[in-house]
């Protein structure tokens, strides 16, 4: 039993994302998108197809969640199952500098093992089942994979629009009265702007919300274009996409698909569905917001 090294998947430098080249050449798993630790995963059970061997891993739980548990657990499950497991619970170290994680820990035995299998609580208990599926659950090993349409017909969930603005675009409670108060002419592009934070919290933030037209017919409040020039001088600053909008600097660099939904249904109503929240939550918080409230990332 042992404790791999974790990386994110977006966090790996170029020495650990060779590592995992290495180590997944001879699959067709798109490892790019896989936490470091699962190359000890599959190391492990290519050591088991010729010694029957047995292993237990204390992983993140990063490995038994979302899109991960499709890359990587269909290829270990053809030498390998699950003989035991603890779920997710906290877990730390007396390493410098050490932070608190979620972990889970794992146990593999050859594929042919017809023995009980066992799932451990946080209270002492343990139960026996037939199998264990990698979400760590009693069960069939339903493997949930990511698809590219709506499977129901629902509408598709966006990220959000996102200003990269340096905060050039946003208005605070407080600024927003002070502008309004000056220019009551303004209130029509300075939208109410909500995210994860603003929607739980009961917030109120605002932005600049343009199009061309509006960018011309208030480039001379002196609000206005000295915001403008703020987005205008970051954004020359950076690259790609972000650096093109510099000439544009009242328009969002990503808009959610928003523009293209309004187009296409003037009446939308919008769900706000927070990408963060507290864990201590039996449910995540979401509900309706007003058509003209803009949805941050």
């Amino acid at each position: 039993m042992v404790n791999p090294p974790y990386i994110g998947a977006a966090n790996k430098n170029e020495n650990q994302k060779n590592d995992l080249a290495f180590v997944f050449h001879d699959t067709d798993i798109s490892f790019g998108k896989l936490d470091y630790i699962t190359g000890w995963f599959y190391k492990s059970v290519k050591f088991m197809e010729k010694r029957k061997s047995v292993f237990a891993f204390v992983s993140t739980n990063s490995i038994v969640q979302g899109e991960q548990v499709s890359l990587i657990w269909p290829e270990l499950f053809k030498t390998a199952q699950i003989s035991f497991a603890y779920p997710s619970f906290k877990w730390s170290n007396n390493a410098k500098s050490n932070a608190g994680v979620t972990v889970v820990i794992i146990g593999f035995e050859y594929k042919d093992y017809l023995g009980p299998k066992s799932i451990y609580s946080s209270n002492g208990t343990v139960k026996k089942v037939d199998n264990i599926t990698p979400y760590l659950v009693e069960g069939v090993n339903i493997i949930v994979e990511k698809e590219n349409k709506s499977i129901n017909g629902f509408t598709e969930m966006v990220k959000g629009s996102s200003p990269t603005d340096d905060g050039g675009l946003i208005f605070s409670e407080y600024e927003y009265q002070q502008v309004i108060e000056l220019y009551p002419n303004l209130k029509d592009i300075l939208k109410k702007y909500q995210g994860s934070r603003e929607y739980i919290n009961d917030i109120s933030r605002y932005v600049l919300w343009m199009s061309d037209d509006d960018a011309k017919l208030f480039k001379n409040n002196p609000i206005i274009s000295k915001r403008l020039e703020h987005v205008r001088q970051f954004r020359l600053n950076k690259k790609g996409n972000t650096l093109k909008k510099a000439e544009t600097p009242w328009e969002f660099v990503s808009n959610g698909k928003r523009k293209a939904a309004l187009k296409k249904n003037k009446n939308m109503k919008q769900i706000l569905i927070p990408r963060v929240s507290s864990e201590n939550r039996y449910y995540v918080p979401m509900g309706y917001v007003n058509k003209d409230t803009i949805i941050s990332d």
